[in-house]
């Protein structure tokens, strides 16, 4: 166990065990269907983050713009003006008032 330990912070691999896996790891990195298919998979991954970083990050603008419309339209501000203003359809400010007009008012 000891040896294997040694093996995995980078010393040379000592036991049976030990020198098995280092065998196996160079056979692996030798192998170039292999190589291929693990970097056509690990950019694959990094395109699939990227989309879903942009994805998320327009969500969380797009709700921060509907949270300035639900406010606008507390302080009393025309939805006409609201959509102007916060470039979303007359029709969503319009939804978003009658969300409000649904919710109970704080004491």
């Amino acid at each position: 166990m000891r040896s294997f330990f040694r093996f995995l912070k980078g010393e040379q691999a000592k036991s049976a065990f030990s020198k098995r896996i280092a065998e196996k790891v160079v056979f692996a990195k030798r192998n170039m269907q292999w190589r291929k298919q693990y970097m056509t998979w690990q950019q694959t991954i990094d395109v699939e983050k990227m989309f879903a970083f942009e994805e998320g990050h327009d969500a969380g603008v797009l709700e921060g713009i509907r949270e300035s419309a639900r406010n606008l339209l507390k302080e009393g501000d025309s939805p006409e003006k609201i959509a102007r203003c916060c470039s979303l359809p007359l029709e969503e400010v319009l939804a978003l008032r009658e969300e409000l007009s649904r919710e109970p008012v704080a004491q």
